[in-house]
C-alpha cells in the first residue's frame, strides 16, 4: 500500500470488524427466515435483489450466519465477480451462506467506507491473488479478514461516505439514462427492419401469421431459397486425426458477426469437409441455446478463415435465390423479436433444428427491391448504430469514472483532511486493547447427536476409495456422493487444497472438460 496521508493508519479488516452469530435454524423449524446467498446478490449494482425464504425446517445446510443491517457481505467464491452487498434494514436478523464472509464494522471504521474498500478494485485484486481450486475459486474468511485496509480517521471517512453518495447517485443516473438508450435503441432497429419486410408494428412475431405483403411479393419457405445444413457432430474420435481443420461453433456467432479469436478444430477427411467447408456468403445461424433471445442469433460468413468448416450447433444457408444480405436482415429481424422460439424444441436449450429452419417462411421481393430494402436498411441502422456505440462507451466511462473515483477516495484526495481529527491509528490502539482485557470466549461443547454426524469431507473420502482410474466428471460425482451442492463444494474445496491435497484436476482433451482424479500416493 503506497504511503497514506497524515492522520491515517493501515490495517487489517480484523482489526476493523467484529464478531458475528451462528444459528441453526432447525432448531426453530417454524420461524420464517430470509436467506442471502450469492444469487441474492446483484453484482452489477451490489445489492441484495432476491434473497430467499424459507421455514427453519427446511433451512439450508449452509444457512447459519445472521447478519445485522449495514453488514457487508462478501461472496468467497470467485470474488472477481464481485458478488458484494450491503445489508438492508429490513434484513436485519436474517440468514446468509457460510460462502459469504460477514464484515460487521466496529466503532473504527464506517459501514460505508468499509463496503466500498472491499468492492474497489484495488482490495479486490489483492485478495483474489488467494484464490485457490479450478471448479470453486474461492477464498478463505481469514484471506479476506486478513486483507489491508487504509483508515483514515473516522470523522474523514465518514466525509468520503458522503462525497461518495453524492457522486454516485450522478453516476447512478446516467447509467440509467444511457441504459434506456440501448432498449430504445433495439427497438428503433426493430421498428426500422419490420417496416421495411412489410410488417406493421401491430404484428405480432414472424412465426404467428403470414401478413399481408405487398402484390410482387411472396412467401417462400428458406428451403425455397437456399440450401439448409446443419454442422457436423463432435464426436471423441474426431480430436485428433491427419486433416485437422478450423470450424465454427455456436459460441463463435455473435450480434456483430463471427468471432475468430476462440476457433477450434477438429479432423475433416476429404468428405466431410468437402461437405462441410464454408463458403463466401454463407448465412449462419445459431441452433440452439439456453436463452430465447439467442436463439437464431445470424451471421454472414466474409471468407474470415481459410478451409474453415462448421459444427452441429451452428445452421448454414446458401442463398439461391435472394441474397445473403437480404436473408441475414430478415434472420435477424426474427431473432431480435424471438421469432424463432415458437417452433424451437427443447425446455432449458431450445433448438431451431435443421427442418425448422429449412420450412421457416420469409417474405421474398424481387431481386431489385431485396438490394434497395438492404440499402436502405444499412443506411438507417448505421446512424442508429452509431448512437448505440456512443451510448455503450458512455456506460463503460461511468464504470470507470466510478472506480477512479474510489481510487482518489482511498488516497485521501477526494475530501479535505481536517488536522483536528483523531489519527485512526489512536482509535486502533483503543480498540486492540480493549479486546486483549476482554474475556476469552469459551467454545460450546458438541453435543453427542452433533459428534455423530458423519462429515461431508468423510463421505466424499469414503467414494473416492471407488473412483475409476481415469476419475470422476463433477456431474458424475454429484450422482454419486448424496449431499447438499454446497456441503460437497466445502468437501471438494480442502481435498483440492492445502499442503497435501488429496484430489487433482485434469483436463481431459478427448471430451474437452475437466476430471477429478485420485493424487498417487
Amino acid at each position: 500500500m503506497s504511503e497514506l496521508p497524515e492522520g491515517w493508519a493501515e490495517a487489517s479488516l480484523r482489526d476493523a470488524v467484529d464478531d458475528y452469530e451462528t444459528i441453526d435454524p432447525k432448531a426453530s423449524p417454524d420461524e420464517l427466515f430470509s436467506y442471502v446467498d450469492i444469487g441474492a446478490i446483484d453484482n452489477s449494482v451490489q445489492k441484495i435483489t432476491a434473497p430467499k425464504e424459507f421455514l427453519g425446517r427446511e433451512a439450508p445446510s449452509r444457512a447459519r450466519r445472521v447478519v445485522k443491517s449495514n453488514d457487508v457481505l462478501f461472496s468467497t467464491v470467485r470474488t472477481y465477480l464481485k458478488n458484494v452487498a450491503q445489508v438492508q434494514p429490513e434484513l436485519d436478523g436474517q440468514l446468509t451462506s457460510t460462502g459469504i464472509c460477514v464484515l460487521r464494522a466496529n466503532e473504527a471504521v464506517d459501514p460505508g467506507y468499509l463496503f466500498r474498500w472491499v468492492v474497489s478494485d484495488a482490495f479486490i485484486d489483492e485478495i483474489s491473488q488467494a484464490q485457490d481450486g479450478t471448479m470453486y475459486p474461492a477464498v478463505r474468511d481469514d484471506d479476506v479478514l486478513s486483507g489491508p485496509i487504509p483508515l483514515p480517521p473516522l470523522a474523514e471517512q465518514k466525509r468520503i461516505v458522503r462525497k461518495l453518495d453524492t457522486l454516485s447517485a450522478r453516476t447512478t443516473t446516467a447509467r440509467t439514462h444511457l441504459t434506456a438508450i440501448t432498449k430504445l435503441v433495439e427497438r428503433q432497429k426493430l421498428a426500422v427492419l419490420g417496416h421495411l419486410f412489410g410488417k406493421s408494428s401491430s404484428d405480432p412475431k414472424p412465426t404467428e401469421h403470414l401478413w399481408a405483403i405487398p402484390a410482387s411479393w411472396e412467401w417462400k419457405n428458406v428451403k425455397d431459397v437456399g440450401e439448409v445444413g446443419l454442422g457436423r457432430q463432435r464426436s471423441p474420435e474426431n480430436h485428433q486425426g491427419p486433416d485437422m481443420r478450423p470450424y465454427i461453433r455456436s459460441a463463435n456467432i455473435t450480434w456483430s458477426g463471427v468471432d475468430t479469436t476462440d476457433v477450434k478444430e477438429m479432423n475433416f477427411d476429404d468428405a466431410d469437409f468437402k461437405r462441410f467447408e464454408l463458403k463466401v456468403g454463407d448465412v449462419l445461424l445459431n441452433e440452439g441455446s439456453g436463452s430465447a433471445k439467442e436463439v437464431g442469433k445470424p451471421a454472414i460468413w466474409r471468407g474470415e478463415i481459410p478451409n474453415c468448416c462448421f459444427q452441429n450447433t451452428v445452421l448454414r444457408v446458401q442463398p439461391r435465390d435472394c441474397s445473403s444480405e437480404y436473408l441475414y436482415w430478415y434472420f435477424l429481424l426474427t431473432a431480435l423479436s424471438e421469432g424463432f422460439v415458437k417452433d424451437t424444441k427443447g425446455v432449458n436449450i431450445q433448438h431451431i433444428g435443421k427442418g425448422g429452419l429449412a420450412n421457416f417462411p420469409i417474405p421474398l421481393p424481387p431481386p431489385e427491391e431485396q438490394d434497395e430494402i438492404v440499402r436502405r436498411i444499412e443506411t438507417a441502422l448505421t446512424e442508429i448504430d452509431r448512437i448505440a456505440a456512443e451510448a455503450e462507451k458512455a456506460l463503460k466511462l461511468t464504470d470507470r469514472l466510478d472506480e477512479r473515483t474510489l481510487a482518489k477516495a482511498f488516497a485521501g484526495e477526494l475530501v479535505p483532511q481536517d488536522p483536528n481529527d483523531e489519527p485512526a491509528s489512536m482509535l486502533l490502539d483503543r480498540i486492540r486493547e480493549a479486546r486483549a482485557n476482554a474475556p476469552k470466549k469459551t467454545r460450546p461443547r458438541r453435543t453427542k447427536a452433533t459428534a455423530m454426524k458423519k462429515d461431508p469431507k468423510d463421505l466424499l473420502l469414503a467414494d473416492i476409495a471407488k473412483w475409476p482410474a481415469n476419475g470422476v466428471t463433477s456431474e458424475e460425482l454429484a450422482k454419486r456422493v448424496v449431499m447438499p451442492p454446497d456441503n460437497l463444494r466445502d468437501a471438494l474445496f480442502e481435498l483440492l487444497g492445502g499442503t497435501k491435497p488429496q484430489l487433482v484436476q485434469v483436463f481431459d482433451k478427448t471430451e474437452e472438460r475437466m476430471r477429478l482424479k485420485r493424487m498417487a500416493q
